[in-house]
């Protein structure tokens, strides 16, 4: 029995501004950059194969107030993190099914090839809807991040 590898061209978001779902957010540890946090979100552009697009936002595990984590967060709920959110750690995953808008733009790369980056998160009416429990199979799923 053959194992096949084909090449794959990836489809590209338009360049926009998009309504998102948090769909997915994963955490993993990158050799160089330590504990960082990866948020999926599915747009409502339909692709060539019939699924919605997806576009992804990365960030490090770290809450300060000027990281690149604290300005996702709070573009996503409309308002900023609690002092006691801060110091007892902000769950993460909270943020599953949760509803805003995105502004996607693409970069080059000095390969040539061309990629998709969320340029700014921002929230409708000042807030986010949540569609979904981050486990809807009854367990209890957290993810904090320290101060």
């Amino acid at each position: 029995m053959a194992i096949i590898a084909k090449g794959r061209e990836f489809e590209l978001c338009p360049v926009g501004l998009h309504p998102v779902q948090v769909k997915e957010i994963t955490q993993f540890t990158h050799d160089s950059w330590g504990e960082r946090v990866k948020f999926t979100f599915e747009t409502d552009v339909v692709g060539k194969e019939g699924d919605n697009l997806i576009v992804f936002n990365e960030a490090s595990l770290n809450l300060s107030p000027k990281s690149k984590l604290n300005g996702i967060i709070e573009s996503i709920i409309g308002r900023q993190i609690t002092p006691e959110e801060r110091r007892n750690g902000f769950d993460v995953l909270s943020l599953l099914g949760m509803e805003c808008q995105i502004s996607v733009k693409h970069r080059v790369s000095q390969s040539g090839n061309t990629y998709t980056y969320v340029d700014a998160i921002i929230t409708d009416n000042g807030n986010c809807q949540q569609q979904q429990t981050p486990d809807e199979a009854g367990g209890e799923v957290t993810a904090t991040v320290p101060f």
